[in-house]
């Protein structure tokens, strides 16, 4: 349990301070939004962020193989 923290904290804060630098430009620039906007935009850095560490090989292993693999689903 421990070593799955210390492996998914460094992309939890990453994509937090990602999440919070696109909201901040995207503030500055179109002004205030809608919240349902910003649980959109919230939505897709965090699924371009989970891709993006998956392609470059740096993702935690338990978010390796992407959607609808589960191991031991199958017989």
């Amino acid at each position: 349990m421990r070593e799955r923290l210390v492996e998914v904290l460094p992309h939890y804060l990453a994509m937090f301070m990602l999440i919070w630098l696109v909201l901040g430009v995207v503030r500055r620039n179109a002004g205030p939004l809608d919240f349902w906007i910003e649980m959109l935009l919230l939505a897709g850095v965090c699924l371009a962020y989970m891709l993006l560490v998956q392609v470059l090989g740096i993702a935690p292993s338990h978010w390796q193989g992407g959607l609808g693999d589960r191991s031991g689903d199958e017989e």
